[in-house]
């Protein structure tokens, strides 16, 4: 193979003298391109999420001429090579982290409907992604596997950082015993919201719905007309119909259990509505004036708000979420907080002002039930309760190997925001519909190539990485084949090897076989060699 270099130089300075790379470490085995083509490809792919024809026509643009498939071939060896990179580089995490005087680590796991799971640790204070794999689930079998290969790797950590998953706090208790364990603030909350919040919403939303009153409304407004008789009266008409629309939005905005109580929203809305329409209708008494709309409206309003008791169980669930929004303005996870946003960074003196300012809270709860009697009682009751039992693992206190309180993020929002950073860019790349096939096979390698944006990572443990390509070079190729062959699997899935068209007679093969054959192995043999 002859291979000519182009060299362009500026003829006003003096000449240059190019050295180009050994013949064999141009090209890697199996591919035509060069590996600085790859890097490339895998950097505008993974980096700057470009879609494979964006891609191609950047690189023709540049007179490399390469086709979408050999793009998707490219990328997905570039993250197999930065992977192999990072696992040749665990001892310099190791030593990392030994000089930081111990791992704050962070484990959680993220699936689409019906997919593999990408289960991650990431460690807090260097903000590293130290490994991530595809799991077929969360069960006790693999997750611990993953933490043991951890801890043979990078020892023990100072405490882990996880949700509330009684298998997580098996896994971590039997493979890191007597070790603290931290539970996600954020995940507490959410299942303190279940525990308080959902009989008295689920069943409020019944009644709701049963009124039918918001789609009865919406279905008057398009017969609604626009224009009245006079200037007062098409602005009460438009009134009417901005009305309607302001019900129907918390309706379809009804998501988000337990940090948002839409139908709840809907009912506070509809009071609202009722409350300002009464003051309207005098208005237009005072004014000689008859609206029927607005009439017929503050009517379906009127009739849903007194049935079934609605405004009695909405003023019950006021309070409700209340008490439950104060506890978590004194975790610090309140509504005017974004829940993925970067959490506060907490030692042993603010956990323990927190720790007492919460006990306060809940004795003015359990104050004000007595005080209310009835169906309280009993909620702020399992509000103390459900704190008690976890109160050992929210207010955890961890020194390092130096004697010094840490001071770390009591959630795993950093660790969901780089969840939801790859599920966005598989959406980016491929578009929805492949979003969950995307996520099984480049997920966990994308977690790993996340790194490259951590200027910690890229500093302190590719510091002698001068140049990618032969840093890629010096790693051995039947390790890529092997990895490659796994993404593979995992992008095949658990699917017999069977053609479609040929599953219907399969399926009745075996019944025929079980049906008339009196001793069936040789057939049942036949069979399963069928599926292989």
């Amino acid at each position: 193979m002859k291979v000519r270099v182009r060299v362009l130089h500026c003829p006003d300075h003096q000449d240059i003298y190019v050295y180009p790379k050994p013949m064999h470490r141009l090209f890697l085995p199996g591919c035509r391109f060069d590996i600085n083509v790859m890097n490339a490809v895998g950097l505008l792919r993974w980096g700057l999420c470009l879609q494979r024809e964006e891609i191609r026509i950047f690189l023709m643009g540049r007179g490399v001429t390469i086709s979408t498939g050999e793009i998707s071939y490219l990328s997905e060896k570039f993250l197999v090579y930065f992977s192999l990179l990072h696992r040749s580089k665990y001892p310099e995490i190791a030593r990392l982290f030994k000089s930081n005087g111990g791992a704050v680590l962070h484990i959680d796991g993220t699936e689409e409907k019906g997919s593999d799971v990408v289960f991650c640790a990431k460690e807090e204070m260097t903000g590293i992604t130290v490994m991530a794999d595809t799991i077929p689930s969360e069960s006790t079998e693999h997750v611990t596997v993953f933490l043991e290969h951890y801890k043979e790797n990078f020892g023990s950590p100072l405490v882990v950082v996880r949700d509330m998953s009684h298998t997580l706090e098996r896994c971590v208790a039997e493979v890191f015993p007597d070790m603290s364990q931290q539970i996600c603030h954020f995940h507490f909350v959410k299942n303190l919201g279940t525990e308080v919040l959902r009989d008295m919403y689920f069943n409020l939303r019944r009644k709701i719905i049963n009124t039918k009153m918001v789609p009865t409304l919406v279905k008057y407004k398009k017969v609604l007309r626009r224009e009245g008789r006079n200037e007062v009266e098409t602005a009460e008409l438009l009134w009417v119909c901005l009305a309607i629309e302001h019900l129907e939005y918390s309706r379809k905005h009804s998501g988000g259990f337990q940090f948002k109580l839409g139908y709840h929203e809907l009912i506070k809305r509809a009071n609202d509505i009722h409350r300002l329409a009464r003051r309207l209708m005098h208005e237009n008494c005072r004014r000689n004036m008859f609206v029927k709309e607005l009439m017929v409206m503050d009517s379906h309003i009127a009739k849903a708000l007194d049935r079934d008791g609605v405004n009695a169980d909405a003023r019950k669930l006021a309070l409700l979420a209340f008490w439950f929004e104060t506890v978590r303005e004194v975790l610090r996870l309140s509504r005017p907080r974004n829940h993925l946003k970067e959490g506060e960074s907490m030692g042993s003196e603010e956990l323990d002002a927190i720790e007492c300012r919460l006990e306060e809270v809940l004795d003015e709860i359990e104050l004000e039930a007595q005080r209310l009697d009835g169906y309280y009682p009993k909620m702020a009751s399992k509000m103390r309760k459900s704190i008690a039992v976890h109160r050992h693992e929210l207010f955890v206190h961890v020194t390092d190997s130096k004697g010094n309180d840490v001071s770390f993020s009591r959630d795993n929002n950093f660790l969901e925001r780089n969840h939801r950073w790859g599920r966005m860019h598989c959406r980016r790349r491929t578009g929805k519909s492949m979003t969950r096939q995307e996520m099984d096979a480049h997920g966990a390698l994308n977690a790993i190539f996340s790194n490259l944006f951590n200027e910690t990572y890229v500093t302190k443990v590719l510091w002698d990485v001068k140049d990618l390509s032969m840093a890629f070079y010096q790693i051995d190729y039947r390790e890529v084949r092997e990895f490659l062959k796994e993404l593979q699997r995992l992008r095949k899935g658990n699917i017999l090897p069977v053609k479609d068209s040929d599953r219907g007679d399969l399926l009745k093969g075996l019944v025929e076989t079980l049906e008339y054959d009196d001793v069936p192995h040789g057939g049942i043999n036949e069979w399963i060699a069928a599926l292989s």
